[in-house]
């Protein structure tokens, strides 16, 4: 299955509320239904702030640097493929 990072404009660091994630989700559907089963998303985590690039997480082509990302939120990451079930945010 895929997983997906997603994070939210710089300072973004108050708590997701959950009409948010419903609106996250409703889009995520969106994109499943053009999809095979296969390509499909099923699950993502929300990270608690945006990438920074003072902080060595974006390229000076606003790309994520995906080393220093992983680094940083390896548990986040790693908890997204970790048994059977995806994972999403509560």
């Amino acid at each position: 299955f895929v997983s997906v990072l997603l994070w939210r404009g710089t300072g973004a660091a108050r708590p997701v509320a959950e009409p948010e994630l419903a609106a996250i989700r409703r889009l995520l559907e969106q994109v499943n239904r053009s999809l095979g089963r296969s390509e499909q998303i099923h699950g993502f985590q929300l990270l608690p702030g945006g990438l920074s690039l003072e902080r060595g997480e974006l390229s000076t082509l606003g790309e994520p640097v995906r080393q220093v990302v992983y680094r940083r939120y390896r548990e986040v990451i790693d908890s997204m493929y970790i048994g059977a079930a995806p994972v999403a945010p509560p």
